[in-house]
């Protein structure tokens, strides 16, 4: 589990106000303090989380308590809290989108869809839209893209 499932239950700071704070899902907040699992967009989730603790002065006591900054709150650690792995969540290695993609598409072939492969490609189309929004590109350029992609797609499949 996250320290910050620790720093909730000591504080007793409920996940339905990090739901509110953030727009972020009961269900993404419950597994990421549980289980250490964050989104895709873990960057902004963690920003997000940053932010809601630094403006609560009983989860920002807590810290300064233990002499923590925030982002240790993203140490995975045990029921004492002693750390498993520090930041263990910051250093997974990247989403590997190509495998991903191919899983999925191949699941849906054979299996037919479910919902955890529809979740997943919704998680991930977010992910490549953020990433799309970050390259320093306008909105012209992305439709631009979107017109080459396109005419890439016909001359592979005139060719």
């Amino acid at each position: 589990m996250l320290r910050l499932n620790l720093c909730f239950k000591e504080c007793r700071v409920t996940q339905m106000q990090l739901v509110r704070a953030t727009g972020y899902s009961k269900a993404l907040i419950s597994r990421a303090l549980s289980k250490g699992e964050l989104p895709v967009d873990s960057p902004r989730f963690i920003g997000a989380v940053v932010l809601f603790v630094e403006a609560n002065e009983k989860m920002s006591q807590w810290l300064q308590e233990r002499d923590l900054e925030p982002l240790a709150l993203f140490d995975l650690v045990d029921a004492q809290g002693n750390t498993i792995r520090g930041q263990g969540v910051l250093k997974d290695p990247p989403v590997e989108l190509d495998a991903a993609i191919l899983a999925m598409v191949g699941r849906t072939v054979t299996l037919g869809p479910n919902r955890k492969d529809t979740m997943n490609l919704g998680r991930i189309t977010l992910y490549l839209l953020e990433q799309l929004r970050q390259l320093p590109i306008g909105m012209d350029a992305l439709g631009e893209i979107e017109v080459g992609a396109g005419r890439l797609l016909l001359q592979e499949m005139t060719s």
